[in-house]
C-alpha cells in the first residue's frame, strides 16, 4: 500500500492511498462513528452500502453517514486508488447549527442515494476542493485549518448537487428481499433478536439467511449487528451517558461481553470514551 497523504486528529481524518496488488480480504464490511466522503480514483471495483451495490467509475463520490455499513468490493487484482475524508458531525456545528451541510448524509434512506457522479455537479469546483484537501504543503500545525477550509466548500457543492437531484427517482441495484432483511435488522437492532427469529420472520432457513445477508452487505448478520451496537454505544458514552445503562440499551445483557467486544473493536475500554466527555 502506498500512502500519498494522511492526516488524523480526534474528529478529522483524511487519506489518499493506492494498492498496486490489492487483497480483497483487506476490504471488509465496516462502519464508522464519523461521516465519510469517499472518492474512487481508479481500479476495478464496486461499492456496497447497506446492501445497495454501486458501480464505480473514476471521480465517483460516495457519502456514508455514521453507522452506515459499507464495503469496497474488488472485482480483479488491478491496482486500486481511493481518497477518503472522515469527520465528526460536530466539526461545523458553530457555523452550521441546523445541520444544513449534513443533509446529503442524513436526509435520505439508509444505504440509498450515496453516490454522486461528476455529472451531478454544475461545475468542477467540487473536485478542486477535494484535491486541495489532500494536496497541501502546510506545516503540521496548520494542516487542520487547511483541511477544514477546503472541506467546507466541498460540502456546500455536494449540498447543491443533492438538492438538485433529491426529488429525481434513481435506479438502485438492491434486491427487495435483501433490503427488507437489512431494514428489519436495523429496526430491531437493540432488541434480543436471533437468527432463528429472523429466518422464521422471512420464511427462510438460517443458512439461507446468512448467505443472502453476506451477499448483500459483505458481513454475517451477527457481525453487522455487533458493529452497529458498538458504534451506537460509543456515541452515547461519549455524550455522557452511564456505561452500564448504555450497554443494556444497546442490546448487551452481559456487561463483560460488552466490555470485551468494545475493547476488541475500539482498542480501548468504554471508560476511556466516557473520560473524554468528562474532560470536555
Amino acid at each position: 500500500m502506498k500512502i500519498f497523504f494522511r492526516y488524523q486528529d480526534e474528529d478529522l481524518m483524511c487519506h489518499h492511498t493506492r494498492y498496486d496488488c490489492p487483497n480483497p480480504e483487506e476490504f471488509k464490511m465496516h462502519a464508522h462513528d464519523k461521516l465519510e466522503i469517499y472518492m474512487f480514483v481508479s481500479g476495478d471495483a464496486k461499492y456496497v452500502v447497506e446492501g445497495n451495490l454501486y458501480d464505480l467509475h473514476p471521480s465517483d463520490l460516495l457519502l456514508m453517514r455514521n453507522s452506515e455499513a459499507h464495503k469496497l468490493q474488488l472485482l480483479s487484482n488491478q491496482p486500486y486508488e481511493g481518497i477518503a475524508i472522515h469527520f465528526s458531525p460536530a466539526v461545523f456545528r458553530s457555523l452550521d447549527p441546523h445541520g444544513v451541510l449534513l443533509n446529503p448524509f442524513y436526509s435520505r434512506p439508509l444505504g440509498r442515494f450515496n453516490r454522486f457522479q461528476p455529472s451531478d455537479f454544475s461545475s468542477d469546483y467540487w473536485r478542486r476542493c477535494l484535491i486541495r484537501v489532500i494536496d497541501t504543503d502546510a506545516a503540521a500545525s496548520d494542516q487542520r485549518m487547511h483541511l477544514l477550509s477546503h472541506l467546507l466548500p466541498l460540502l456546500q457543492e455536494i449540498g447543491l448537487a443533492f438538492n438538485l437531484r433529491k426529488n429525481t427517482p434513481m435506479p438502485e441495484q438492491i434486491d427487495d428481499r435483501s433490503a427488507l432483511l437489512i431494514e428489519y435488522v436495523n429496526q430491531n437492532l437493540f432488541s434480543p433478536i436471533s437468527l432463528k427469529q429472523i429466518s422464521q420472520r422471512f420464511y427462510i432457513s438460517q443458512s439461507q439467511l446468512n448467505r443472502i445477508f453476506k451477499a448483500a452487505t459483505g458481513s454475517s448478520v451477527w457481525d453487522y449487528i455487533l458493529i452497529k451496537r458498538l458504534l451506537s454505544a460509543r456515541e452515547r458514552i461519549q455524550s455522557g451517558e452511564k456505561i452500564g445503562r448504555v450497554s443494556r440499551a444497546c442490546g448487551f445483557n452481559d456487561y463483560s461481553s460488552f466490555y470485551r467486544a468494545y475493547k476488541t473493536h475500539f482498542h480501548h475500554s468504554p471508560k476511556s470514551d466516557f473520560a473524554i466527555e468528562m474532560k470536555s
